[in-house]
């Protein structure tokens, strides 16, 4: 691996696609008209190239998502906006409202895109017209995954909402005694996963949101998690105080997400916070 290095800001999202490609904000200052924004960098990896560089709104960017394929960039800025584009520059719709989104992903079956604005969810068309509205009452909504076959939604908030896009309708909430910060599928998709802000991983069953296993990570209160596509391992990042004399290490930690082993840390000097494990795990 290799770092990536330049104006980049503290990272609030970045994205991973099937094509070992990378998408980035990289905030850029206009000296004429003294303000700071976001541009999108698509990097290809591990050679960190760059292939192409998208411009939105000059706003910086809440948060970013690339389609399975690749073929498509998303960039919610703090301002409220939504900018699509497709993989070659054109830009496919741009909208603006409130609050901002605080979460998106594209389905892995068709080009609707799913975002999250406070507590109620959004799934939208190609061409930004809005399909379906879900308003899940205890939000925020911080969290969203799909699954493979594009039907089922799950939603991390106060509690893990599950919800069939077909049907449009809520199949289920699986009660969580703290706040979701990431979930998953299991890679035969009758299971989930759910990653809390203290670093407990509980899994249920999705049929009957019945549970099965809960362990406690090693990283306590971490600042962002990540499940790799299969839902088999996870990714942490956090800080503890160390030494005498009480100073913060920070460190990504990453464990089996079905036993809660830990089989790798990295030490990192810099504060993370956003990871994203690779479609390949």
């Amino acid at each position: 691996s290799r770092p990536l290095s330049g104006n980049l800001p503290e990272l609030q999202s970045l994205a991973l696609d099937r094509n070992n490609e990378l998408a980035v904000p990289l905030f850029v200052i206009d000296p004429k008209k003294k303000v700071t924004y976001d541009v999108v960098k698509l990097l290809e990896i591990p050679s960190m190239k760059l292939l192409k560089t998208f411009v939105g709104v000059k706003a910086r960017i809440q948060c970013l998502a690339l389609s399975p394929d690749g073929q498509r960039i998303a960039a919610s800025y703090r301002d409220g906006s939504l900018v699509v584009w497709s993989r070659t520059g054109q830009k496919q719709f741009q909208s603006q409202s409130s609050p901002p989104i605080l979460s998106m992903c594209f389905s892995p079956t068709d080009r609707s895109l799913v975002v999250s604005r406070g507590s109620v969810v959004q799934v939208l068309s190609e061409a930004g017209k809005q399909l379906q509205s879900i308003d899940i009452k205890r939000g925020p909504a911080r969290c969203l995954s799909i699954s493979s076959d594009g039907k089922t939604l799950l939603i991390g908030a106060s509690d893990a909402h599950v919800w069939n896009l077909t049907a449009q309708t809520k199949t289920g909430v699986i009660p969580v005694s703290e706040k979701v910060s990431a979930l998953t599928f299991t890679k035969d998709q009758n299971h989930l996963r759910i990653a809390t802000v203290t670093g407990s991983v509980h899994e249920h069953r999705l049929a009957d949101s019945k549970g099965f296993s809960t362990f406690r990570s090693a990283c306590q209160m971490p600042r962002c998690v990540s499940f790799d596509p299969d839902g088999d391992e996870m990714a942490c990042a956090a800080s503890r105080l160390e030494g005498e004399g009480r100073s913060y290490a920070y460190a990504i930690y990453i464990h089996r997400a079905t036993t809660g082993e830990e089989f790798n840390q990295v030490r990192d000097p810099s504060k993370v916070t956003r990871i994203r494990l690779s479609i390949d795990g």
